[in-house]
């Protein structure tokens, strides 16, 4: 599959940041690979967003910086506290041929038997998977058939997963990918429920009267309630706004 190209412009790095997305781009830096030194740069913001939604953690694409193409992996990805903006994010430069470590995502696809026939629930244990692999092998996604598990017995481990040629696993291969766990019997749902009541009444408060001027006492108006075990404590400052 051709790889999509994101176009890039230097900037320098001492370039205030917000002055960047002023202008509705994006601050952005590329390291690694053949790469003396981190270089400093910024992508147009809605260009940026389109191929994000077209790639994954494992996807390599061009980053294009003044006509020359550079193979990347798209690495940490700041956002803003309040809106989820991106406010700056890295790509890591891959070399062809020269192996590369990332996690790719795992994609669930098709339906237990357990869970449709049986009642089971379906448990998914993790949802990517780490590996080591040269860029022009690395692929977006790996597909993982939950039909094979038929009953309870059965579940899927990272060794059952089927990988690309020149994918090497990182993660240790007896891992759990997904199992499907029974129903609970009435036995147990009742056993869950009669704690759950009987938890809730230990944890209710007792409530007990105050003699007038003693416990019972309302404070004057205008007058703070003492804090229990000391005196009444002013409102917390608000925290500042994120950046």
């Amino acid at each position: 599959m051709e790889r999509l190209t994101l176009n890039a412009m230097p900037r320098e790095a001492s370039t205030d940041p917000a002055d960047v997305r002023a202008e509705s781009r994006i601050p952005a830096v590329i390291y690694g690979g053949t790469r003396k030194e981190a270089t400093s740069l910024s992508t147009d913001r809605s260009e940026t967003l389109k191929v994000l939604k077209k790639i994954t953690q494992s996807t390599v694409i061009d980053v294009e910086i003044d006509g020359k193409k550079s193979m990347a992996l798209v690495g940490e990805i700041q956002r803003h506290a309040v809106t989820d903006e991106i406010v700056h994010m890295d790509f890591r430069q891959v070399e062809q041929g020269v192996p590369v470590k990332t996690k790719i995502g795992l994609e669930f696809v098709g339906e237990s038997t357990a869970v449709k026939t049986l009642g089971g629930t379906l448990v998914i244990n993790r949802d990517r998977i780490k590996v080591s692999a040269a860029p022009e092998n690395l692929v977006s996604m790996v597909s993982v058939d939950l039909s094979t598990i038929a009953d309870f017995e059965t579940s899927i481990s990272i060794k059952d997963l089927e990988l690309p040629e020149g994918i090497e696993l990182l993660d240790e291969i007896t891992a759990s990918v997904a199992i499907v766990q029974k129903p609970k019997s009435k036995e147990e749902i009742a056993a869950e429920e009669a704690a759950e009541a009987a938890a809730d009444a230990e944890a209710a408060p007792t409530v007990t009267g105050g003699e007038e001027g003693e416990e019972g006492e309302t404070p004057a108006d205008g007058e703070a309630a003492p804090a229990e075990g000391g005196e009444a404590k002013a409102d917390a400052p608000a925290e500042e706004n994120a950046k």
